[in-house]
């Protein structure tokens, strides 16, 4: 009778856990495929993970970072920026910044966040974007080397900080291409939730590893940011577990476990901030017009964006550089079309508000920036149906196709907009 009881158990616990997959996602729990919940997560050269703090742009990549990618790997150069590891075998010298322009070398710059890092590797990669930019009689007949500057989690004004600083080393520059808007509108979210400056580097990179440094000075004031810090690992492990999970009352466990620790996190962090604001080096607060009742974030940011583009090109016009301004396209903007997730259970959801808010204001602003000078593309509608065979993950990044059609859009711009 016990054996018949835990088992009419188990099997009660199992129907209630397919039927809460069933609401909360969506479909038959045993008929998922098991790489499509894990589809949806970024690949791991895109994290922004083995970072140091930089003294001018927030933070960078430990220059020992190597991720596998491609069956070969990415690196990071001499300054933390990545490139792709096969360059080391054919040029040893390829990558490390500031570079000196070689003969009949095209030195292509590419500035942004981790859509630009993925860029510029598939670029390096792939003949693709050389080719395309070999129609142009400047460039025909020469080596085509891209080289990045675009880190994970960077927006503006860190594009700007970063060209103006390899400005001021020497670094020679045919073309910048600057991919950004996606990470302008999340990274400014997160901070400006959490009352920080919304144009500064993202608090939880830049902000989290200062206050990770000093937690040994500061912990027994502010015990609940380390428990914070601890509920936040176990809601990624949850997570983890969740996808290797074979029956769908486990599914429902780890989902509980997800949950229940973001949200005591969430809870946490919000108690602890203003003690350890008090106490940290790594303030990121600014106090500044924006906490008027008539501030609006995502002008705002906007404007910064604007303006930073602008002074980029205003920068590059005197040493005859050809700068061109790309917006990203992003598969949550609903002006791209509709976008069905790789992963029914994705954690993206709350992207798409703060997207659907700010690439119209982006948008506004285009004949601003061409007004001023500036080439810009508007690449939110180059990629067809907006489809599965376009985007690697729910987030933001590219496959093959995705990366080949950005490049025949962006090498045509450049062409385009070549200085007459």
């Amino acid at each position: 009778m016990w054996a018949v009881a835990a088992a009419a158990l188990c099997v009660a616990l199992e129907v209630g856990a397919n039927l809460f997959y069933l609401a909360a996602v969506g479909g038959f729990f045993y008929s998922r495929q098991p790489e499509v919940a894990a589809a949806s997560e970024v690949p791991d050269m895109f994290q922004t993970r083995q970072a140091v703090l930089h003294p001018y742009f927030g933070f960078v990549n430990n220059s020992e970072r190597r991720d596998p990618w491609e069956g070969d790997f990415a690196a990071a150069n001499n300054n933390g920026f990545q490139f792709a590891g096969a360059r080391l075998d054919s040029d040893p010298g390829c990558c490390d910044v500031p570079h000196a322009r070689r003969p009949d070398e095209v030195v292509i710059g590419v500035f942004g966040g981790s859509v630009g890092v993925g860029f510029s590797l598939w670029s390096q990669l792939r003949p693709v974007f050389a080719e395309a930019l070999q129609r142009d009689p400047r460039f025909a007949g020469k080596k085509i080397n891209v080289l990045t500057f675009s880190l994970s989690g960077f927006r503006q004004p860190q594009q700007l900080g970063v060209l103006a600083y390899y400005l001021a080393l020497g670094q020679q520059f045919d073309v910048v291409v600057n991919i950004d808007g996606f990470n302008e509108v999340v990274n400014s979210h997160i901070n400006w939730k959490d009352k920080l400056e919304p144009t500064y580097p993202a608090d939880s990179v830049w902000g989290a590893m200062g206050r990770a440094l000093e937690q040994g000075r500061i912990a027994q004031n502010a015990p609940d940011a380390l428990l914070a810090s601890w509920h936040q690992m176990a809601a990624g492990e949850a997570r983890k577990a969740k996808q290797d999970c074979s029956f769908a009352a486990c599914y429902a466990y780890h989902h509980a476990r997800t949950l229940w620790h973001a949200i005591r996190q969430a809870s946490l962090q919000r108690r602890s901030q203003e003690a350890v604001a008090a106490l940290s080096w790594f303030p990121a607060r600014h106090r500044y017009t924006f906490e008027t009742p008539d501030f609006e974030l995502w002008d705002y940011i906007a404007d910064r964006w604007r303006d930073s583009s602008i002074l980029m090109n205003r920068m590059l016009a005197g040493s005859g550089t050809q700068y061109l301004h790309v917006l990203q396209p992003n598969q949550w903007y609903h002006g791209a079309g509709p976008y069905t997730p790789i992963a029914p259970d994705h954690i993206y959801g709350w992207v798409i508000d703060p997207v659907n808010q700010a690439y119209p204001k982006f948008l506004a602003r285009a004949d601003a920036l061409r007004s001023a000078g500036v080439p810009f593309l508007d690449a939110t509608h180059i990629f067809p149906d907006n489809g599965h065979e376009i985007y690697a993950d729910d987030c933001c990044h590219y496959t093959e196709r995705g990366n080949a059609l950005l490049a025949e859009a962006v090498a045509k711009a450049i062409i385009d907009n070549a200085p007459k």
